[in-house]
């Protein structure tokens, strides 16, 4: 039978020569066999088109030299499968060298075999030049499938049936999708297709490191350090290839050679001869490499984690294509957080079939609004599914999940969160495929010498301006204003802006309202460093010293910060009330007065929900607060003041003033519920719903 060796060259002119007398020294050693060389010279220089043209091919019975224009080691590859004759193939590169016995000891596997599906692979990998190791290869099912999810537990030296390589052929990876490893893409395409790796024991492949230099290493440099989606990512094909495995592994032992350090000493015995008849032919490759040499196995360094938290994904969304993926932070209860479980909601109302995927990778443990999610939404936490993984996997597995899960016209929605712009950052050149939807409310904001700086959120959005179909705020007012900062912000906005205000129905009509002569001052919202809870104490003083029976009651959590709570806590002018679960679920009357705090904002959900139950809204003019709150006509609107005392005694005024006037109070609860109507009607919701989302 006919073997056949195609050889990838591309510019290795001053290096081929000990490759090509290695091959021939492993086809001479085989001498009961017969040969076949198919050297494809890929965009080589003239260098290298002497030394093939100079070569003595005479222990091959066949020598074919073709020339190729890919710059595509899996092209080249593929031309050398085409243009074969031999029943069996052989993988080479120009820069390696194979122990004498390489090609004798595989046919001999292969002959035995009656499996044809199996690729077989060196059982020593030989690292010379800018490195000195010694690799050691396991095969199945030692080195399980899940293992091929993070990283190629073989290499691409690899030898199959010519059938193996028509049907599952390498594919091209250029740099300009970004991605590298065509190797490693082939043999997923190959586990997928149902295919084993076998090793053959004691063969070696040279191999020779070279930092920095060669086409996969300027494919790599120029990479996101992925693979391109393939057959193996799919949630059926990974869960069924990982089924025994995950099980096996979830709660077990990860495979790993506790022992490797004691097989250095056995290991270099065997394979001295080896190094050293390599030697003759590549002085580079020292002879007495194996007692120098770093010792490692293709079970190093496996963390099987984020392979196991994938096959948790592909089991929980098995089947499912999804028409809307929202990545976001942890769904508190937080006023962002209504608002996209409203879109979710409606969007599920309009099309029961509709499929959503919530991916969440930020740690929390506050409480949240999960039990609101629609029925046809599945949520997958990756903080809790792969805790111990780094931000950079939980990417990799949102990614994976996308690419397998996401139909061709999925929206993907993009809330401002450490999790989701990281994402972008790392993945932004191969997401063009997709429709990209932003929602910007208001900007950041931090401290710096103990003064408030506002720090721009938007700029996330203009560096992915090329991915993004939408721009969605739940007010008009921050996009107006990002419009007149830059250029290009007027052109992003003006094509891709959209204001939608939420729905929040009236539950207690101030028509209807009897008369509240004894209001209570209410402080509701989320604990943070963002709110400004540190001037409540101030507005309670100042409160408290005109009319002592009157506390402010403050009804709020943090999941970050508990001693800001504290500090409300300990606080004898303020009442602290605990946690709370929207505006309704606080013992409020008709006229209450609802104190709102807060350096950066948009449009609080938390302002709408209480003037939707009569409440009085007293808050600073931010974000899109003046879309809802009309100073002296639907409530009160502060300037924003930096100077902490001076809002804080702004505060109490208007507050002192509407104590006692039931007429004004109600006057404005009513004005504002009436605005509420007519802008946040569910009947407007819906309709905009339909427009933004054409369904």
């Amino acid at each position: 039978m006919l073997n056949s060796i195609i050889l990838s060259i591309h510019c290795e002119g001053s290096i081929l020569l000990p490759t090509l007398r290695s091959l021939s020294r492993a086809a001479a050693f085989a001498s009961e066999r017969t040969f076949e060389l198919v050297a494809v010279l890929d965009k080589s220089d003239e260098l290298t088109r002497s030394v093939i043209k100079d070569y003595d091919f005479s222990e091959f019975r066949l020598v074919k030299i073709l020339e190729a224009d890919f710059g595509s080691a899996g092209l080249t590859r593929n031309h050398g499968v085409e243009h074969a004759t031999g029943e069996f193939i052989f993988f080479s590169d120009a820069d390696d060298l194979v122990s004498y016995n390489y090609f004798d000891r595989t046919i001999d596997e292969y002959e035995k075999d009656t499996d044809k599906n199996n690729v077989y692979c060196h059982e020593y990998l030989v690292e010379f030049g800018d490195s000195n190791s010694i690799v050691k290869y396991h095969a199945s099912p030692v080195v399980s499938a899940l293992m091929f999810f993070k990283w190629f537990p073989f290499t691409s030296r690899m030898a199959a049936y010519k059938d193996t390589f028509i049907k599952i052929p390498s594919s091209s990876i250029s740099t300009s999708n970004f991605c590298a490893f065509e190797d490693y893409h082939h043999a997923t395409k190959l586990i997928a297709a149902g295919y084993t790796f076998r090793v053959v024991s004691d063969i070696v492949l040279f191999y020779r490191r070279i930092n920095g230099k060669g086409l996969f290493n300027s494919m790599v440099n120029m990479s996101l350090n992925i693979i391109p989606t393939c057959s193996y990512f799919n949630t059926d094909i990974y869960t069924t290839l990982c089924e025994k495995d995950y099980a096996k592994y979830k709660f077990g032992s990860i495979p790993v050679n506790p022992d490797m350090h004691l097989e250095k000493e056995h290991i270099g015995a065997n394979l001295k001869h080896f190094y050293y008849d390599a030697h003759k032919i590549e002085p580079l490759i020292n002879k007495d490499g194996p007692i120098r040499a770093r010792l490692w196995d293709n079970l190093n360094n496996f963390d099987l984690e984020a392979s196991l938290s994938y096959y948790e994904i592909c089991d929980i969304s098995k089947g499912v294509f999804f028409d809307h993926i929202f990545l976001t932070h942890p769904i508190a209860m937080g006023g962002a957080e209504k608002y996209i479980l409203n879109i979710m909601n409606e969007l599920s109302r309009k099309n029961a079939l509709c499929r959503i995927l919530v991916l969440t990778g930020e740690n929390y443990k506050g409480p949240t609004w999960e039990e609101q999610l629609p029925v046809n939404a599945i949520h997958i936490d990756l903080s809790i599914l792969c805790r111990n993984e780094d931000m950079n996997t939980r990417h990799l597995l949102t990614l994976r999940v996308i690419e397998a899960t996401a139909k061709s016209d999925c929206k993907i929605h993009i809330l401002s969160s450490f999790y989701a712009y990281g994402f972008l950052d790392l993945y932004r050149p191969i997401l063009n495929q997709w429709n990209f939807i932003f929602y910007y409310f208001c900007d950041d904001h931090s401290f710096e010498n103990g003064k408030v700086k506002l720090n721009d959120v938007f700029y996330m959005i203009e560096k992915n301006a090329n991915i993004c179909s939408m721009i969605i705020s739940d007010n008009l007012s921050v996009l107006e204003k990002k419009k007149t900062l830059k250029p290009e912000n007027e052109k992003l906005i003006s094509e891709k802006g959209r204001c939608l205000y939420i729905p929040v129905e009236v539950k207690n009509d101030a028509l209807l309202s009897s008369l509240n002569s004894d209001p209570c001052i209410f402080w509701a919202s989320r604990i943070d460093s963002q709110k400004r809870p540190h001037i409540i104490p101030s507005i309670g003083k100042l409160i408290v010293n005109s009319r002592s029976e009157k506390k402010m009651q403050i009804y709020g959590y943090s999941a970050f910060d508990q001693q800001l709570i504290d500090m409300i806590k300990n606080c004898d002018d303020v009442k602290y009330c605990g946690s709370f679960n929207g505006i309704s679920s606080i013992p409020s009357r008709m006229s209450d007065i609802l104190v709102y705090t807060s350096y950066v904002d948009g449009l609080p959900n938390v302002i709408l929900e209480a003037i939707a139950v009569g409440m009085l809204i007293i808050a600073p003019d931010i974000g899109g607060v003046c879309e809802i709150i009309r100073n002296n006509e639907t409530g009160i609107l502060l300037p924003s003041i930096s100077n902490d005392a001076e809002m804080a005694k702004a505060y109490a005024e208007q507050i002192l003033r509407l104590l006692d006037n039931h007429v004004e109070r109600v006057r404005l609860v009513k004005n504002a519920q009436t605005l509420l109507k007519e802008q946040h009607s569910s009947k407007c919701f819906s309709k905009n719903i339909a427009d933004l989302f054409q369904i």
